[in-house]
C-alpha cells in the first residue's frame, strides 16, 4: 500500500489537476461507477465522463454570457442535496473548466445562503428548484455587492447532443510544465462549522484535496472493490474528500436520496441491497441507525447485527463515546472502525485511529498520515512554534498545531494569505503518547477555568456517558461562579420515557468520582433539556448553551440543585 501511495503521489506531481480528476473516469470503461437511488439510475465511469464534458461545455457558455467576468477565480456555487446525477457531474465539470467550487449547505436558511454567496464572491449559483424558488433567489441577492447569475440545476440536466453540437469540451492533455502551478490553484471554498463564530470560507487547493484523498486510500484501504454509501454530505469537506478518495480508488458509489439519508430503516435497507462495505458517518447518524444504545442491554448477538459485509467504518465530526463504539462493533462485526480528527482548513483528516474491530482492546489516539506534520504548543510557553519532536516531549498537554500540503490557502475576504510552510493553530487540545499517537482533550475554547485549574469538557463528557443508559447525550460547559470564576455544569438529555430515572446531582457526582475524575472536574451543577442545540453539521453549539444557562441564572440561584428547562 505504501508503494502504491508513493506512485500515486508521483503521478499527481507530474500531472495536471484536471487530468488527475478525470483519469479514473476514462480508464474503467463501462464498469458501474454510481448507483442513484432517486430515479434508479446506474452510471458507469465512462458515461459519467461523457456527461461531465457536456456539462462543462454548457458552463463555458454560461461564462461567456456573464456581464461581469472580472471575478477570478470564477466561483460556481452548488445548492443541492447531492443525490442527483447532475450534481455529481457538476462536481467534475466545474474544476474541468478551471473554475472554483463553492458547495452550499442545503439546510441553510436563505439569509445564510446569501451571506455565503457574498463571502465567497460567487459568480454563478446553480440550485435545485425545490430548495430555492426563482423569486427567492432574486430577493436574497438584492443589495449585495456580488450579484451571481442564478441557474436551476435542471438547465444542465436537459442536455442532448444537438444542443452542444461543435461545442463539447475534450479531455485535457498532460501539461507537465505547468502541473505544479495547476495543483496549487484553487479547488473550492468550504465553510467551517461556525460553532463559536460565523462560518468562514476556507479556500482549498487541488493539492490540499488530493493529498488528503490519497491518504484516505492508504489508511483505509479504498480500492476497486470499495462500495461506498454516501451518508457524509458533499458540502462538508469530509464528505467531498471521501468522495474524491473513492473515485481515485475506482470504487463504486451508492448515492441515496436525501429522504433516505435521514431514515434509519432506509439506510439499513440500502446497505443490504447494494452490499455496502464502506461508510463515513458522524456519531449522530450511527446512533439513529442503531435505534439508540440497544447494545448496552444484554442483547448482544445476531439480533443486533445489521451487516456482515461492512469492512470499513470511519467516524468524524464529533467524538465517539465507548458505548456507541461497542454498539457499532455489535452491528457490524466484521468492520474495522476508525475515528478521524480533522478540520475544514486541513481539507479533512489530520489523524486516524488504528482501527478497532469487534472483540479487540480499544486503543485511543490517532496517527497522522506521512505528509501531515503535527506539534504541541504548551499553554504556558511564549514560543512562536510548537514542540514538534514528539518523541522528546510525550504526554505534554497543549494546543495542537499543524502544517503541510493539506493546509488551506487562506480565508475568503482576508487580504493576507497563508505561507505554505506556516504552522496553523487548530484550537484543539491534546497530547502525544510515547509511540506518537495523538490523544484529544477537547477544544481550547471549551476549557473551563475553575478555581485556577484547567478542566477539559471532553474528558468530563466521556466520563458522564459511561454506563449511563438513561442519558442520550451530554455537554459540559463553564458557568459563571462568584467564588471559582467558572464552575463545571453538565447539560443532559434523558432518553424518552425515562424521566423518572434522571440522576440527581449527588448521583452524578458520585459516578464521576468513582470513574476517577479529580474533585475540581466533577460537575457542580446539572441542567436537563429536551435536546442539545446543534448547527447544520451536527456539532453542539456550546455558546448557545452557555447563553441559555446564563438566562436561567443557574450558578446564582439553584445552589447546586439540578434544574430543568424545556
Amino acid at each position: 500500500m505504501a508503494v502504491a501511495m508513493a506512485a500515486a503521489l508521483e503521478r499527481f506531481r507530474t500531472s495536471t489537476r484536471i487530468e488527475h480528476l478525470l483519469e479514473p473516469l476514462r480508464s474503467d470503461g463501462d464498469a458501474p461507477g454510481l448507483y442513484f437511488e432517486d430515479g434508479g439510475h446506474t452510471v458507469s465511469y465512462a458515461e459519467l465522463e461523457r456527461h461531465v464534458l457536456r456539462v462543462a461545455a454548457k458552463l463555458r457558455l454560461v461564462e461567456k454570457g456573464l456581464a461581469d467576468r472580472s471575478l477570478q477565480p470564477l466561483r460556481v456555487a452548488l445548492l443541492g442535496y447531492g443525490d442527483s446525477p447532475t450534481y455529481i457531474q457538476l462536481l467534475f465539470a466545474v474544476p474541468l473548466c478551471e473554475y472554483s467550487l463553492v458547495l452550499l449547505n442545503a439546510r441553510w436558511s436563505v439569509n445564510e445562503i446569501a451571506r455565503a454567496l457574498q463571502t465567497a464572491h460567487v459568480a454563478v449559483l446553480v440550485y435545485e428548484g425545490g430548495l430555492l424558488a426563482p423569486e427567492v433567489a432574486d430577493e436574497l441577492l438584492q443589495g449585495g455587492k456580488v450579484q451571481p447569475v442564478c441557474i436551476p440545476m435542471q438547465y444542465f440536466a436537459s442536455l442532448d447532443g444537438s444542443q452542444l453540437l461543435g461545442s463539447e469540451m475534450t479531455s485535457p492533455t498532460r501539461n507537465i510544465q505547468h502541473a505544479r502551478e495547476y495543483n496549487q490553484s484553487e479547488f473550492g471554498v468550504f465553510f467551517t462549522s461556525g460553532t463559536s463564530s460565523e462560518a468562514k470560507g476556507a479556500i482549498l487547493t487541488h493539492e490540499n484535496m488530493l493529498v488528503q484523498a490519497l491518504a484516505k486510500c492508504e489508511v483505509l484501504g479504498y480500492n476497486a472493490s470499495t462500495r461506498y454509501l454516501h451518508l457524509a454530505p458533499l458540502y462538508h469537506v469530509g464528505g467531498m474528500n471521501s468522495f474524491l478518495a473513492v473515485v481515485g480508488a475506482r470504487g463504486v458509489h451508492i448515492v441515496p436520496s436525501a429522504r433516505s439519508r435521514s431514515e434509519s430503516d432506509q439506510i439499513r435497507a440500502l446497505i443490504h441491497r447494494y452490499d455496502v462495505n464502506t461508510l463515513v458517518v458522524v456519531p449522530a447518524i450511527m446512533f439513529r441507525m442503531l435505534g439508540g444504545k440497544q447494545s448496552q442491554d444484554d442483547n448482544h448477538g445476531r439480533d443486533s447485527v445489521i451487516s456482515t459485509s461492512m469492512h470499513t467504518l470511519l467516524f468524524g465530526g464529533n467524538a465517539l463515546d465507548h458505548s456507541l463504539l461497542a454498539a457499532t462493533c455489535d452491528a457490524f462485526p466484521h468492520a474495522r472502525v476508525y475515528e478521524a480528527f480533522g478540520m475544514t482548513e486541513a481539507a479533512s483528516s489530520l489523524t486516524f485511529t488504528r482501527g478497532h474491530k469487534f472483540g479487540e482492546e480499544y486503543l485511543p489516539g490517532g496517527f497522522a498520515p506521512r505528509h501531515v506534520e503535527l506539534g504541541i504548543m504548551d499553554l504556558e510557553t511564549t514560543a512562536s512554534e510548537p514542540l514538534s519532536d514528539l518523541h522528546v516531549f510525550p504526554y505534554r498537554l497543549g494546543e495542537i498545531w499543524t502544517r503541510g500540503p493539506q493546509m488551506f490557502y487562506g480565508y475568503c475576504n482576508q487580504s493576507t494569505k497563508r505561507e505554505k510552510d506556516e504552522w496553523f493553530a487548530t484550537g484543539d487540545m491534546g497530547f502525544f503518547t510515547a509511540d506518537g499517537a495523538l490523544v484529544l482533550a477537547g477544544r481550547k475554547k471549551d476549557m473551563i477555568k475553575s478555581g485556577g485549574e484547567n478542566v477539559f469538557a471532553a474528558e468530563v463528557e466521556e466520563v458522564l456517558m459511561r454506563d449511563q443508559e438513561m442519558i442520550l447525550e451530554c455537554a459540559v460547559v463553564g458557568v459563571k461562579d462568584a467564588r471559582l470564576g467558572e464552575a463545571v455544569c453538565a447539560v443532559l438529555v434523558v432518553a424518552s420515557g425515562r424521566d423518572a430515572e434522571r440522576p440527581t446531582l449527588e448521583m452524578l457526582q458520585e459516578h464521576c468520582t468513582r470513574h476517577g475524575l479529580s474533585r475540581f472536574k466533577v460537575p457542580r451543577y446539572i441542567h436537563f433539556c429536551a435536546s442539545l442545540p446543534r448547527n447544520p453539521n451536527g456539532k453542539v453549539l456550546k455558546r448557545t448553551l452557555i447563553e441559555q444557562l446564563q438566562l436561567c441564572q443557574i450558578a446564582r440561584t439553584n445552589g447546586g440543585r439540578s434544574t430543568h428547562v424545556s
